[in-house]
C-alpha cells in the first residue's frame, strides 16, 4: 500500500530558475516517510529511549519540475530491508499526471543517542510489514543524448579537486543534532556555483540559460555537528556535449567548538555524485529544451583548473 500526502508548492520552495529548488524534494520526502512512521511516534521514540532515524543513502531522478502554486502529491513506499534499516521508494507526481515529477529511494538507519547504530523498534518493524505493499514499475529515466567524450578525454587535472570550505550553523541542524541531510545538497550547490564561478552562473541566467539538476545519488557516513569546518571538494566529469556529472566529497576538516588540545583528522562524511545539463528559460522558468554544455563554462574548467577538454 502506498501513503500519500498532498501540498501545494509555495515561493519558499522556488528558486530564481521558476522552479522547486531540488533539495525541497527531500525535505517533502521527509514529510512522506514521517506519515508512514507516525510523526508523534518519532517524537516519543526520541524522548524515551534517545533512538532516532537518519538517512545513510538517498538516490533521485528528476523528470519534470514543479512550480509555484502546483498541487504535489507524495508517494511513499516503505521496506524493513534488515535488522538495522528501512528504505522507503519516493515519488512526486502533479495533480491529475501519472508520470512522476521526482522518484528514487531513500535508506535510513536506526541509531542511539551516541549515533551508534541500534536495532529497529519492534512496532515500527510490524507496522511496515503489515503493509500490503504493492511496487509499481519504476519509469526508465530519460537523461540527454548520450554523446560521450572518451573517459580519457577529462583526467584529473592539477587544479582539482576544487575545495569550497563550509561552517555548520544551528540552521543546518534538526532536532537529532547532526545537520540535516537534505542540507548536503545545498553545501554541494554552493560549492559547484563558486567552482564555475557566480559571474559565469548569473550571465548565463541573465542570457537566458540556467543549469538544472537531473539525477543526484549521496550516501551519508557520518554526521557533521554544529560549529564544525567542512571542505566541499569537488571533481566535474564531462560524460557528454549535454551533461555533466560533480563527484562531491564532504569532509570534516575541524570544529569551532573543540576540546583544548583536540585534533581533527580529515573525516569523509558525505559521498555525493550530482548529474547537470543545462536548459532555456522562458518568461516562466526552466523549460525541457537542452543546450549544449555553455563555452564559458568549459573555458573555466580548462584556463582555471587545467581540464584537458576538446
Amino acid at each position: 500500500m502506498t501513503t500519500s500526502i498532498y501540498r501545494f508548492v509555495y515561493m519558499e520552495d522556488t528558486d530564481c530558475t521558476g522552479v522547486v529548488y531540488h533539495s525541497n524534494y527531500l525535505r517533502w520526502w521527509q514529510q512522506g516517510r514521517e506519515a508512514v512512521l507516525g510523526q508523534q511516534g518519532l517524537v516519543d521514540l526520541f524522548a524515551s529511549s534517545g533512538r532516532s532515524f537518519v538517512v545513510c543513502s538517498v538516490e533521485q531522478t528528476f523528470k519534470k519540475s514543479a512550480r509555484l502554486g502546483q498541487a504535489i502529491e507524495i508517494r511513499t513506499i516503505p521496506t524493513v530491508e534488515s535488522k538495522y534499516r528501512l528504505s522507503f521508494d519516493c515519488g512526486m507526481y502533479r495533480e491529475g499526471e501519472k508520470d512522476p515529477l521526482v522518484y528514487g529511494k531513500v535508506e535510513m538507519v536506526c541509531v542511539g543517542r551516541d549515533m551508534k547504530l541500534v536495532a529497529l523498534p519492534e512496532e515500527i518493524v510490524n507496522d511496515v510489514r503489515a503493509i500490503d505493499v504493492v511496487v509499481p514499475p519504476k519509469p526508465k529515466p530519460r537523461l540527454p543524448p548520450p554523446r560521450r567524450r572518451p573517459a580519457s578525454a577529462v583526467p584529473l587535472a592539477s587544479g582539482l579537486p576544487h575545495v569550497h570550505p563550509i561552517e555548520v550553523y544551528h540552521e543546518d541542524t534538526d532536532f537529532t543534532g547532526v545537520v540535516y541531510y537534505a542540507q548536503y545538497y545545498k553545501f554541494c550547490e554552493r560549492a559547484r556555483s563558486h567552482m564555475c564561478g557566480m559571474g559565469h552562473w548569473m550571465t548565463l541566467v541573465q542570457s537566458g540559460v540556467c543549469p538544472v539538476v537531473v539525477a543526484g545519488k549521496i550516501t551519508v557516513k557520518d554526521g557533521a555537528n554544529y560549529g564544525d569546518l567542512l571542505e566541499i571538494r569537488s571533481v566535474p566529469k564531462i560524460e557528454s556535449t549535454h551533461r555533466i556529472i560533480f563527484e562531491q566529497t564532504v569532509v570534516r576538516v575541524g570544529r569551532q567548538i573543540a576540546a583544548d588540545g583536540a585534533v581533527v583528522v580529515p573525516t569523509v562524511l558525505v559521498v555525493a555524485q550530482i548529474t547537470l545539463v543545462f536548459v532555456k528559460l522562458d518568461n516562466g522558468g526552466a523549460t525541457k529544451n537542452l543546450v549544449a554544455l555553455p563555452p564559458p563554462l568549459l573555458d573555466e574548467f580548462r584556463n582555471r583548473y587545467g581540464m584537458d577538454i576538446p
